[in-house]
């Protein structure tokens, strides 16, 4: 009688054994073991706000992946009428999201230039690499279509640079070789510096003159006369005194005698 009694033990065992593999392994609809384990899908880390912005753009278009060119890209989100904001934050996350390698080398193949744009990856340079990238437009490296574009991307990347180090601008400007580019970006950055930091316009003014004129010689009366316009009027603005001060102590010459014409011109009455 034991011998049975064994079997039915050790049959029962194997039946329960069955049963509770089978719940603690839930069924795949007929999948083996192995590929169980494989499909079993693991906790995901959450990706970058950039990273998921991009995605839930891009997905609104077919076009919009990252092997298009920027300037094509945006024909595409204009062909398609879409949102214009969705357009401007597709490629503003686009520029933001890409190295300083890769903006340059997407000057030069010439696939930035809308003017936002422009504007945009200047600014970014100029914080970045902006000797690296003042020398790339110098050489006529960077495929920036047409005056407009040209002078939208000279003065982000002048202006931006001059808010943070306007001397090295200067400096940059000076070893330019002399001529009409020399003159034109001189004449738009000095403007510019004149407007946020007149004190530093007058303090280099010689040079600004010098950058702001074609001619290495002869009469520089005129580039004077209105230069030192543009300073007295910011400068008013910011300081009266202290640029009555700064124009009272310079020694007798042509600065002198520049500022205090212009100086005399702002303060009397137009009939």
């Amino acid at each position: 009688m034991k011998i049975p009694v064994y079997a039915v033990a050790l049959l029962l065992g194997g039946l329960i054994g069955t049963v509770l593999v089978r719940t603690a392994i839930p069924s795949q609809g007929g999948s083996t073991g192995s590929e169980t384990t494989g499909s079993r899908k693991t906790a995901r880390m959450p990706e970058p706000v950039g990273v998921s912005i991009s995605r839930l753009i891009s997905t609104e278009s077919a076009e919009m992946d990252e092997s298009v060119p920027i300037n094509k890209a945006l024909d595409v989100l204009f062909a398609e009428r879409k949102s214009p904001m969705r357009t401007r934050a597709f490629l503003k996350n686009r520029i933001q999201m890409m190295t300083t390698g890769q903006l340059t080398q997407a000057l030069m193949n010439g696939d930035v230039q809308s003017s936002a744009e422009l504007r945009e990856v200047a600014q970014r340079l100029a914080k970045e690499d902006p000797e690296g990238t003042f020398s790339h437009l110098v050489a006529q490296e960077l495929r920036v279509n047409g005056m407009e574009n040209t002078y939208t991307f000279v003065d982000a990347l002048l202006q931006t640079w001059g808010d943070s180090d306007a001397v090295a601008v200067m400096n940059q400007l000076k070893m330019m070789k002399r001529g009409g580019s020399q003159q034109d970006f001189s004449l738009r950055f000095s403007g510019y510096w004149a407007k946020i930091d007149p004190a530093a316009a007058a303090r280099n003014f010689d040079d600004l003159i010098y950058l702001r004129n074609m001619q290495d010689r002869g009469d520089m009366v005129f580039t004077d006369n209105s230069y030192a316009g543009e300073i007295v009027k910011s400068w008013k603005q910011k300081d009266e005194n202290s640029m009555r001060e700064y124009i009272a102590n310079l020694l007798a010459g042509r600065q002198k005698d520049a500022l205090n014409s212009a100086l005399k011109k702002l303060v009397e009455p137009k009939h």
